[in-house]
């Protein structure tokens, strides 16, 4: 788990924090992200088997293939791994969607679309009311926050002052999963708890939770 303070902007079908002008796109792999105009793509990604690679060049493979679904298409890109085979990831594939040479180019996605809200929920380990609350506070800005990084990848965010905390959020890949202002811990402390704790983890974990 780590700390860290930044100014967040959520994920929309134009603009976003370290990107501009993008839209969603669709890979060959059904993962979705959001695409610059000039090919920029970040994220979050599940890179199974990341910490038993050996070298830089077969981990960066393995993230490539796991953004795009070819060991080609992320150029140029660096990586953060967060822990358990996640990695935050920053790059280009520029050149994947202007590729001639048979690979499955990226094509622009509906995130009002139920394939969308399908997508996303695989590839981040949604409850289908995560996937929804994603896509309605698409958009969403919020000044400096407290961010703690939860090493499934999700992160617990919040805006904190000498006042206190009026919100905390549940965030993943900069998009907002779940929120809770401070009237409503005030007025079901339990009920919050209890809700903010199960949204700090993702279906997988929920699973293994009820066995």
């Amino acid at each position: 788990m780590s700390l860290r303070s930044e100014t967040s902007a959520g994920q929309a079908g134009s603009g976003t924090a370290g990107l501009s002008d993008t839209k969603w796109m669709k890979f060959g792999n059904n993962r979705v992200w959001q695409v610059g105009s000039d090919g920029s793509i970040e994220g979050l990604v599940m890179v199974p088997g990341y910490e038993d690679l050996d070298d830089i060049e077969a981990r960066n493979d393995a993230v490539s293939e796991a953004v795009t679904g070819s060991i080609v298409g992320l150029m140029g890109f660096s990586v953060t791994h967060i822990g358990g085979g996640m990695v935050r990831f920053g790059g280009s594939v520029e050149e994947l969607l202007n590729s001639e040479d048979g690979e499955e180019v990226p094509l622009p996605i509906d995130v009002h679309g139920k394939d969308f809200l399908v997508f996303l929920a695989m590839q981040y380990g949604l409850l289908n009311i995560e996937a929804e609350h994603a896509v309605s506070a698409m958009g969403d800005e919020y000044e400096q926050e407290i961010v703690i990084q939860l090493a499934n990848g999700r992160e617990l965010r919040s805006r904190c002052t000498d006042a206190g905390c009026d919100y905390v959020r549940i965030c993943i890949g900069g998009l907002e999963l779940a929120y809770w202002v401070e009237d409503e811990w005030q007025q079901a402390p339990a009920e919050v708890m209890g809700a903010l704790i199960g949204a700090m983890m993702n279906s997988r974990e929920r699973a293994n939770l009820n066995d």
